[in-house]
């Protein structure tokens, strides 16, 4: 008897997890672009870039959940320097001549936190409306540079106007935060499998390069986000 009392519970115990928890994959597409609140600088064109990872979202009732999870995702955009600014690499310190644009190309490891409401199951689709904060830490920091370029010594790089695949990790700041807003649906398959569509707009609060007043850039750059991501729900 208390066998049959053991089986019942763990299988009771069993089957509110499986309702309470639920995860997957996810990837999709981001379209990026700077903000700035300097005259020194103009943000130019966006950037295409890509996410993937995986999820988890744990039922806090019927109708709302927390959703969390681990992306990798590419972001950046164009900024057009009115000014003169220097440029920390990998390779050695970057003086730009005035009215050179810089390409930033960066890869993040991001965890968001998110609420998530969710309608009843109508047909076989659930809507759902999502609004929560996304911590992301710096992986990657590449960046073009298009105009003169000075090297070391403030010496012309000969004959070069445009620097490809720099490393400026230096230049960027490792960490930053952000909020995101958005909604999408959620397509059952039966059972708890599903696939799920969504649409975000992601804005970050903290600045994405480093402020050095001897580097003659001061200049506060934020960054904001498109994204869609399609995955599957297990």
């Amino acid at each position: 008897m208390r066998k049959i009392i053991v089986i019942i519970i763990l299988a009771y115990s069993i089957q509110v997890s499986a309702q309470k928890y639920g995860g997957g994959l996810e990837g999709g597409f981001i379209y990026s672009w700077f903000f700035t609140d300097s005259k020194k600088a103009s943000t130019e064109a966006g950037r295409f870039n890509f996410v993937y990872g995986v999820f988890m979202d744990k039922n806090l009732t019927d109708n709302f959940t927390f959703s969390t999870g681990l992306n990798i995702l590419g972001t950046g955009g164009d900024i057009l320097y009115a000014e003169s600014i220097k440029m920390n690499t990998t390779d050695g310190l970057y003086t730009l001549d005035p009215n050179s644009k810089v390409s930033y190309r960066l890869r993040y490891l991001e965890t968001p936190f998110s609420i998530k409401g969710r309608t009843q199951e109508i047909g076989y689709i659930t809507y759902f409306a999502k609004v929560g904060v996304s911590p992301m830490l710096l992986i990657q920091s590449r960046a073009d540079i298009e105009g003169h370029v000075l090297d070391n010594n403030d010496a012309p790089i000969t004959d070069i106007k445009m620097q490809q695949e720099l490393n400026i990790k230096n230049d960027i700041n490792f960490f930053n935060i952000g909020f995101h807003i958005g909604g999408g649906i959620e397509y059952s398959l039966g059972g708890s499998t599903a696939i799920i569509a969504e649409l975000l707009y992601t804005n970050n609060f903290l600045d994405v390069t480093k402020d050095k007043k001897d580097y003659n850039n001061q200049i506060s750059v934020t960054n904001g986000m498109v994204v869609f991501k399609a995955g599957i729900k297990f």
